[in-house]
This record gives structure tokens, C-alpha cells and sequence, in this order.
């Protein structure tokens, strides 16, 4: 699965955001007017031109280094800088990732030190 960024019209916002919601897999947002969409990479090109036709949807952004549309607000755009930064969070490898605690070669965590 892959993310794009949805802005959507200010004026149609709410009932476009409840359309997409109905018809692809929101996993964040930011009402009233970005929405994170999941696009299946099997069938990417297709699901891409239906959020494009889709009314009251101004952009979408498949690819994060690609170029934001203007006029969004400081709190949209910390909105899409988080989501930009997505990937590099997700190709982070780091010793024992996914598996429980206490697996073998590994320390349990510290007990809480008392105050």
C-alpha cells in the first residue's frame, strides 16, 4: 500500500471527506480539507484518477518530495510536512523490531525506578 495527500474544496470539505471515507481507506486527516488516502499499488494508477475525479478534490499527491499546492494554512502544512515524513520513519531498522520483549537475545526492559 501506498499514502497520497487529498486537498479537498473548502466549501464542499466535510461531505467530500465522508465520500472518501465511504470509497477508499482514510487513515489520517485533517478536517476540514487533507486526508490521507491508502492506494492499493496493485491498481495505484486507477485508484489515483478516481480521487482526481472525484468532486470537491482540489490535489492529489502521490509523491511526497512532489510540489504541495499553495494557499494551505501553518497547521495544514505541519499537517503534510509529518506526512512527508512517513517513509523515512517506516526504513528505520533497528535490532529486534516486531518482536515480543522478552525474545531470545534480548533484555526485558528496565523496571521503573521509584522516586
Amino acid at each position: 500500500m501506498s499514502e497520497c495527500l487529498v486537498v479537498l474544496s473548502a466549501a464542499t470539505a466535510a461531505d467530500v471527506l465522508a465520500a472518501l471515507r465511504s470509497r477508499f481507506r482514510v487513515t489520517s486527516a485533517l478536517p476540514p480539507r487533507l486526508a490521507v488516502v491508502d492506494v492499493d499499488d496493485a491498481e495505484a494508477e486507477s485508484a489515483l484518477a478516481r480521487l482526481r475525479a472525484t468532486p470537491g478534490v482540489e490535489a492529489v499527491v502521490a509523491d511526497p518530495a512532489a510540489p504541495i499546492p499553495g494557499g494551505l494554512t501553518a497547521d495544514e502544512l505541519l499537517f503534510v510536512d509529518a506526512w512527508r515524513q512517513r517513509p523515512a520513519l517506516r526504513s528505520k531498522a533497528r535490532p529486534g523490531e516486531g518482536l515480543p520483549w522478552d525474545a531470545e537475545g534480548f533484555e526485558p526492559p528496565d523496571r521503573p525506578r521509584r522516586r
